[in-house]
């Protein structure tokens, strides 16, 4: 029996670099200060980062129908009209964090909280957009109806009723 291995590098649906415009402050003891002047040298204090780069990767399955059931949720505006999801996105802005959150992070784990903590300090309204709609494309529903059309003629999705 021959082994066929297949190797599909992940290619990135969309990458944005998003500076950073708050930081947490490193926060020190009392005692850590003293104990690190007295007993030993203070280690250099690492720089802070300027930027970070965000990658959208295609969803795996539990992380879409994540994302998938939270897009259920929001108004069909959001996706149609660019001019009116601007104010929708201020008005669903939680929800769409947590789907940006789940579609960077990509595991069937819940997203973390220290990530939505950094998009909702981090992103503007635009950049927010920008990663609302690249979580949605990471989803590739295309492909998932193509695969829904091909298997149609076979398989009944609904049973038929009997009388």
């Amino acid at each position: 029996m021959e082994t066929i291995e297949v190797s599909t590098p992940e290619k990135h649906i969309y990458q944005m670099i998003v500076p950073i415009r708050f930081n947490d402050p490193i926060r020190r003891n009392a005692r850590s200060i003293l104990y690190g002047l007295l007993l030993r040298p203070v280690p250099p204090t690492p720089e802070a980062e300027k930027e970070r780069t965000l990658t959208f990767y295609p969803a795996v399955i539990a992380n879409s129908s994540r994302i998938a059931r939270e897009c259920a949720l929001l108004p069909n505006q959001i996706y149609e009209d660019a001019v009116a999801s601007m104010s929708l996105l201020y008005e669903h802005q939680s929800r769409i964090v947590y789907i940006v959150a789940a579609a960077l992070q990509n595991n069937h784990l819940e997203p973390d909280a220290k990530l939505i903590k950094f998009i909702e300090r981090n992103l503007s309204g635009e950049e927010l957009a920008e990663a609302f709609m690249a979580s949605v494309a990471a989803l590739n529903l295309e492909g998932f109806y193509k695969s829904i059309l091909l298997v149609r003629p076979d398989v009944k999705i609904i049973p038929a009723t009997q009388s």
